[in-house]
C-alpha cells in the first residue's frame, strides 16, 4: 500500500510538474495581448472610479499611484524564468492586490553602496549579487534568513553561479537529494563528499533560492532563527556547527564574502 502511495504521488506530482509548465508557456505566449487587456481594464476602471466616488476625495491621480498592471502581469508571468530577470523577485497576487504596498517600494539598488570591483573575480561576484539581491531580500521577508547569509552562501556554493550544478542544474546552494525514490529529472549524479551523490535540479534559479529557504527551516538550523536579522556573523558560524557543508572554515568564508562585498547592507534595507 505504501508503495502504491508512493507511486501515486509521483505521478500526480509529474503531472502537476507537466500542467504548470503547459499553463506558463501559454501565459507567456499570450502575454501581450495580457498586458493590453490588463491595461485596458485598469483604464475603464480607473475612469469609473473618478466618474463615481469622484466626490468622496479620491482622484484619478489617487489610483494611479498603484504600481502598473502591465509591470506587475510581467513579473509575475516571468516567474518560471526567474534566473534569466536580472531584476526579479517574487511577488505575490496580495502585492499586486495592495496598491499602496506595491506602489510604495524602493529598488535595492538605490539603498545600496556595493564596493568597486578590484578583481576579475569580484567583479563577477558583485554582478551575480546584483542579479539576486531581491530575491534574497525577498527569502529573507517571508523565511527571515538574512539577505547577506542567503548571497553569500550562493555564491560560495555555485561559484557565483559559474559551477556546472548552478549552470547547467539551477542548484545555486549544493543541495543534496535525500530522496530514495525520484522521479525523472528530480536529480543529477555529482561527485561530491562520495562518487554516487544525488543533488537536486531545479527548473530556474528562483526554486533553489526558495528551496535554500525552507531548508534551513529544518530543527538543526531552528537555533539560528533566534539570531537578530543582522547578526549574520552569528548565521555563518552557527550554518558551520550545524554542519551544511563539510568543508572547514565555512562560517568564516561565508563572513568574509559578507564583508568584502558588504552585503550586510541588504539586511537592514
Amino acid at each position: 500500500m505504501e508503495k502504491y502511495l508512493t507511486n501515486l504521488y509521483y505521478r500526480l506530482l509529474e503531472r502537476w510538474t507537466k500542467w504548470k509548465e503547459n499553463t506558463l508557456r501559454w501565459l507567456r505566449k499570450y502575454r501581450y495581448k495580457l498586458y493590453f487587456l490588463g491595461f485596458l481594464a485598469l483604464t475603464l476602471y480607473a475612469k469609473d472610479l473618478q466618474f463615481t466616488i469622484g466626490m468622496d476625495g479620491y482622484t484619478i491621480a489617487d489610483f494611479q499611484a498603484l504600481r502598473p498592471i502591465p509591470r506587475l502581469m510581467s513579473r509575475v508571468l516571468s516567474g518560471a524564468e526567474a534566473d534569466e530577470d536580472p531584476g526579479f523577485a517574487p511577488i505575490s497576487w496580495d502585492e499586486i492586490l495592495n496598491g499602496e504596498k506595491a506602489g510604495t517600494a524602493t529598488p535595492v539598488a538605490d539603498k545600496v553602496q556595493l564596493p568597486a570591483a578590484r578583481t576579475e573575480k569580484q567583479k563577477v561576484q558583485l554582478a551575480y549579487v546584483k542579479r539576486f539581491a531581491q530575491v534574497a531580500q525577498g527569502e529573507m521577508k517571508k523565511f527571515g534568513i538574512p539577505a547577506s547569509i542567503t548571497l553569500a552562501q550562493a555564491l560560495l556554493e555555485s561559484d557565483a553561479g559559474k559551477s556546472r550544478l548552478a549552470s547547467r542544474h539551477n542548484n545555486h546552494f549544493g543541495i543534496k537529494c535525500q530522496s530514495r525514490t525520484c522521479p525523472k529529472g528530480h536529480c543529477v549524479n555529482y561527485a561530491d563528499d562520495t562518487p554516487k551523490d544525488f543533488f537536486r535540479q531545479y527548473e530556474t534559479a528562483w526554486e533553489s533560492f526558495r528551496a535554500h529557504s525552507e531548508f534551513l527551516q529544518r530543527d538543526r538550523y531552528r537555533s539560528l532563527h533566534k539570531l537578530k536579522p543582522t547578526d549574520y556573523k552569528g548565521w555563518a558560524k552557527g550554518l558551520e556547527r550545524a554542519g551544511y557543508a563539510t568543508g572547514k572554515g565555512y562560517g568564516d568564508k561565508l563572513i568574509r564574502l559578507i564583508e568584502d562585498l558588504k552585503l550586510y547592507q541588504y539586511d537592514r534595507v
